[in-house]
């Protein structure tokens, strides 16, 4: 018998002027001045999430591109400094390799 993990719902957020730096401490304000959200998504995990977010996956014609501009991004494939928070308000970055738990301080 195969166990399948149930979804979860996941808001994603891109760095407004990515930089493709990880770090590990944050603020809310930074987070609400330097990160625009994209969308919330139904993932198994957050490596899901990662794949679910590639331009070719969720964007393969294009598709997406207005959208992306009108949020004031520049890039359509989640990268290295993006952020993910989880259902259970836990924040993560996207690392060099796999995502990284965000600490948030206070304001």
């Amino acid at each position: 018998m195969r166990f399948w993990k149930r979804k979860q719902r996941y808001e994603v957020f891109y760095a407004i002027r990515p930089d493709f730096q990880e770090f590990n401490k944050a603020t809310l304000g930074d987070i609400l001045s330097k990160y625009e959200k994209v969308t919330d998504i139904w993932a198994r995990n957050l490596e899901e999430v990662f794949r679910i977010m590639q331009g070719e996956m969720w964007s393969p014609r294009g598709e997406a591109n207005a959208y992306i501009r009108r949020l004031g991004l520049t890039h359509t494939s989640m990268s290295v400094g993006d952020l993910v928070r989880d259902k259970n308000g836990k924040w993560f970055i996207c690392a060099n390799e796999g995502f990284k738990e965000l600490k948030i301080e206070p304001l």
